[in-house]
């Protein structure tokens, strides 16, 4: 069995490895013990759920951009032009709401070309974080990473998870889809 798992946005990891990511990630994380079952009942370790919780407002979406399809000659667009700004029902709210008690506000999740941040903002010693207003993205320090990777087992190389660089995401992920297909 793998001992990690990235589906979204959370992680299976087994015990050991949750262990690695609290004693060395720096940032919080919503973890919930979960039961597994191999299919030939092979005992293993326990396994977690964890998801990111620290939230990094570091996003700068005037200078972040869409990408826009080649027949259009428009500058493409920020981040900040392209937000998604909802009022929440008081049903849901409660459930979705991320900036204020009844709105749900998102920079733009696809299409995405240039990110810049304002790495100051982060504190020290955070190495994976969630941009705030920025849902599904996660940002790793680059050595953090390269450790991450040593320590997945029981896997394919290339597959437990994939960094991107800033610079053009949706391409960047098209082309590392393509190359791994």
């Amino acid at each position: 069995m793998q001992n990690f798992y990235h589906l979204g946005d959370f992680f299976v990891v087994s015990n050991s490895f949750k262990t690695f990511f609290d004693l060395h990630a720096g940032c919080s994380f919503e973890a919930r013990a979960i039961r597994t079952k191999h299919p030939q009942d092979v005992e293993h370790e326990p396994y977690w759920a964890m998801k990111v919780a620290t939230r990094v407002d570091c996003l700068l979406p005037d200078k972040s951009v869409r990408t826009q399809p080649s027949w259009i000659t428009d500058p493409p667009p920020c981040f900040s032009e392209r937000a998604i700004d909802t009022a929440l029902a008081d049903d849901v709210a409660p459930y979705f709401a991320n900036k204020g008690s009844s709105t749900y506000f998102s920079y733009p999740g696809h299409g995405v070309g240039r990110v810049c941040m304002d790495f100051s903002s982060v504190p020290a010693g955070v190495k994976l974080f969630e941009p705030l207003y920025w849902p599904h993205f996660l940002v790793v320090d680059v050595l953090f990473a390269r450790e991450l990777e040593r320590q997945c087992k029981g896997g394919a190389f290339g597959y437990y998870f994939w960094t991107l660089g800033f610079d053009d995401v949706t391409a960047e992920y098209n082309s590392l889809l393509h190359s791994l297909r």
